[in-house]
Protein backbone atom coordinates (compact mmCIF):
# COMPACT_ATOMS: atom_id res chain seq x y z
CA UNK A 1 0.00 0.00 0.00
CA UNK A 2 1.43 3.31 -1.00
CA UNK A 3 -1.64 5.45 -1.56
CA UNK A 4 -2.02 8.29 0.89
CA UNK A 5 -5.81 7.89 0.53
CA UNK A 6 -5.57 4.25 1.63
CA UNK A 7 -3.45 5.16 4.64
CA UNK A 8 -5.88 7.96 5.48
CA UNK A 9 -8.78 5.50 5.53
CA UNK A 10 -6.77 3.07 7.66
CA UNK A 11 -5.95 5.86 10.13
CA UNK A 12 -9.65 6.72 10.38
CA UNK A 13 -10.38 3.06 11.18
CA UNK A 14 -7.55 2.95 13.75
CA UNK A 15 -5.79 0.38 11.54
CA UNK A 16 -8.47 -2.19 12.42
CA UNK A 17 -6.82 -2.55 15.83
CA UNK A 18 -3.64 -4.00 14.31
CA UNK A 19 -0.50 -2.60 15.99
CA UNK A 20 1.77 -3.93 13.29
CA UNK A 21 -0.27 -2.30 10.52
CA UNK A 22 -0.31 0.95 12.48
CA UNK A 23 3.49 1.06 12.59
CA UNK A 24 3.74 0.27 8.85
CA UNK A 25 2.13 3.64 8.16
CA UNK A 26 4.68 5.79 6.27
CA UNK A 27 4.26 8.50 8.93
CA UNK A 28 5.49 6.05 11.60
CA UNK A 29 8.49 4.44 9.91
CA UNK A 30 10.97 5.75 12.49
CA UNK A 31 8.96 4.16 15.31
CA UNK A 32 8.58 0.92 13.35
CA UNK A 33 12.34 0.70 12.91
CA UNK A 34 12.88 1.00 16.68
CA UNK A 35 10.31 -1.70 17.41
CA UNK A 36 11.74 -3.90 14.68
CA UNK A 37 15.31 -3.64 15.97
CA UNK A 38 14.18 -4.42 19.51
CA UNK A 39 12.03 -7.36 18.40
CA UNK A 40 14.90 -8.87 16.41
CA UNK A 41 17.74 -8.20 18.86
CA UNK A 42 15.79 -9.54 21.84
CA UNK A 43 13.69 -12.17 20.05
CA UNK A 44 14.80 -15.06 22.27
CA UNK A 45 14.31 -13.10 25.48
CA UNK A 46 10.88 -11.92 24.36
CA UNK A 47 9.89 -15.44 23.30
CA UNK A 48 10.87 -16.70 26.75
CA UNK A 49 8.43 -14.25 28.33
CA UNK A 50 5.54 -14.66 25.89
CA UNK A 51 3.96 -18.06 26.40
CA UNK A 52 3.53 -20.32 23.42
CA UNK A 53 5.82 -18.39 21.07
CA UNK A 54 8.89 -20.18 19.72
CA UNK A 55 12.03 -18.05 19.38
CA UNK A 56 12.42 -18.87 15.68
CA UNK A 57 9.38 -17.29 14.02
CA UNK A 58 8.69 -14.86 11.21
CA UNK A 59 9.63 -11.23 11.65
CA UNK A 60 5.97 -10.22 11.83
CA UNK A 61 5.41 -12.69 14.68
CA UNK A 62 8.49 -11.41 16.50
CA UNK A 63 7.06 -7.90 16.25
CA UNK A 64 3.67 -9.08 17.50
CA UNK A 65 5.35 -10.81 20.45
CA UNK A 66 7.25 -7.60 21.21
CA UNK A 67 3.99 -5.58 21.07
CA UNK A 68 2.26 -8.19 23.25
CA UNK A 69 5.02 -7.99 25.86
CA UNK A 70 4.83 -4.19 25.80
CA UNK A 71 1.10 -4.34 26.47
CA UNK A 72 1.25 -6.98 29.22
CA UNK A 73 4.52 -6.45 31.10
CA UNK A 74 4.80 -3.20 33.05
CA UNK A 75 8.55 -3.51 33.60
CA UNK A 76 9.26 -4.06 29.91
CA UNK A 77 6.97 -1.19 28.91
CA UNK A 78 8.69 1.12 31.41
CA UNK A 79 12.13 0.15 30.09
CA UNK A 80 11.14 0.54 26.44
CA UNK A 81 9.35 3.87 26.82
CA UNK A 82 11.62 5.46 29.43
CA UNK A 83 12.92 7.88 26.79
CA UNK A 84 10.44 10.25 25.18
CA UNK A 85 11.67 10.15 21.58
CA UNK A 86 13.47 6.85 21.03
CA UNK A 87 13.64 3.44 22.60
CA UNK A 88 15.91 3.50 25.66
CA UNK A 89 18.31 0.72 24.65
CA UNK A 90 20.22 0.81 27.95
CA UNK A 91 17.00 0.40 29.95
CA UNK A 92 15.86 -2.45 27.70
CA UNK A 93 19.19 -4.20 28.15
CA UNK A 94 18.92 -3.77 31.95
CA UNK A 95 15.39 -5.22 31.84
CA UNK A 96 16.54 -8.40 30.11
CA UNK A 97 19.75 -8.64 32.17
CA UNK A 98 17.70 -8.36 35.36
CA UNK A 99 16.06 -11.64 34.44
CA UNK A 100 19.37 -13.34 35.14
CA UNK A 101 19.77 -11.78 38.57
CA UNK A 102 16.24 -11.34 39.96
CA UNK A 103 13.72 -13.94 41.04
CA UNK A 104 11.49 -15.05 38.18
CA UNK A 105 8.31 -13.67 39.75
CA UNK A 106 9.74 -10.14 39.67
CA UNK A 107 11.02 -10.46 36.11
CA UNK A 108 7.73 -11.86 34.83
CA UNK A 109 5.61 -9.19 36.54
CA UNK A 110 2.66 -8.45 34.33
CA UNK A 111 -0.23 -6.01 34.40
Amino acid sequence: MDSSDDWGRLREQDYAGDDLLKFCDPQRKAKLSQHLVCALVYDREIAALVEGVPADTRVSEKLRSHFHLLSTNALYRKAYYSSASVADWAAIERFFYSGLTRPAETYLLQD
